[in-house]
């Protein structure tokens, strides 16, 4: 009784294990249906680009033969060149001559230093660039090569010092983009004039988006307000500080004709539009960091705006 007790058990263990293996073949199998391509923000040259550095790549093209025919079962019977890649072996998978570890496409040694310097555009510091990095990119060592090259960073080493932590005024919790956002005017040199920046801030995202005035009147800033309603909707809520730009008739007939709420933070509070505070800090070091590399500060800020924030989504609105 107890010899077909075992027997029918050792029986049911294999049919479970069977099972177990199909799962996880047809798991695979779904795998490599999906089109890695789609869930990455790379541009079509761009993968093109890397496909081609990794056709010529020796290293890569050994890590490709390992990964469609398989892995030796040691690490001793691995090439000394692809050793670094054993540990992630049951990660990778191939599609169309590029490599992924999970979703995320891998780098070629001769695109690293290129791909490091494209994450690091915005100059947002070392654990942002690292965010925006870890969402499409992988090679060994990653982390470090980026730190490494952040520290050593004249420009976010300046900009990183001056860093402070204003503090904000309590605003309801908004429950989807642009439904209440905050607003302010700052001034700053920029391509070596005078100007005068109008910064619209969303509370859902944090997403900002930036105006040139020609001047202070009402008249400008709701044109600017105008042309972003137009774009993203009108909001709920307009927070603003009590500057006559903002508090004047004209605001208040073009708030009753929008239909939205504006209101205004206490009188002689310095912080009392946080929000709007934090993102001109934002923007003035953006476009700071934007004259001090040469870069175009809408190239800086696209970058800024698709890098993960600290709940490691991109700023950029979603609906």
């Amino acid at each position: 009784v107890v010899a077909d007790f075992l027997s029918r058990q050792m029986l049911n263990q294999k049919d479970k294990n069977f099972e177990s293996e199909n799962c996880k073949f047809n798991v695979y199998k779904i795998i490599e249906k999906v089109n890695l391509t789609s869930t990455i923000n790379v541009t079509d040259e761009r993968l093109s680009n890397i496909r081609d550095e990794t056709a010529k790549d020796t290293t890569c093209q050994k890590l490709i033969e390992f990964i469609v025919i398989g892995w030796p079962r040691y690490i001793k019977d691995v090439p000394d060149d692809v050793k670094i890649y054993y540990k992630y072996k049951n990660e990778f998978t191939v599609q169309d001559g590029l490599i992924f570890r999970n979703d995320r496409i891998f780098i070629p040694f001769s695109l690293r230093k290129l791909m490091i310097d494209k994450v690091h555009v915005a100059h947002n510091g070392v654990e942002n660039t690292l965010n925006l990095a870890k969402r499409n990119l992988f090679w060994p060592n990653m982390t470090s090569q980026i730190r490494e090259k952040v520290q050593n960073c004249n420009i976010c080493v300046k900009f990183s010092a001056s860093q402070t932590h204003l503090p904000m005024m309590s605003h309801s919790i908004p429950i989807f983009p642009w439904q209440s956002i905050s607003l302010d005017v700052f001034f700053v040199d920029y391509e070596k004039k005078p100007r005068k920046i109008l910064v619209i801030v969303d509370h859902y995202s944090d997403y900002f988006e930036l105006s040139f005035l020609k001047d202070l009147t009402p008249k400008s800033i709701i044109d600017a307000l105008k042309e972003n309603f137009s774009r993203y909707g009108v909001p709920a809520v307009c927070c603003s500080d009590n500057g006559t730009h903002f508090v004047n008739k004209t605001m208040k007939e073009f708030a009753e004709k929008y239909q939205f709420k504006h209101v205004t933070s206490a009188p002689y509070h310095q912080q009392g539009n946080g929000k709007a505070e934090a993102a001109v800090k934002i923007a003035k070091n953006l476009i700071k960091k934007s004259e001090q590399s040469d870069e175009e500060l809408w190239w800086v800020l696209l970058h800024h705006r698709n890098t993960p924030n600290k709940i490691r989504y991109s700023p950029v609105l979603e609906g």
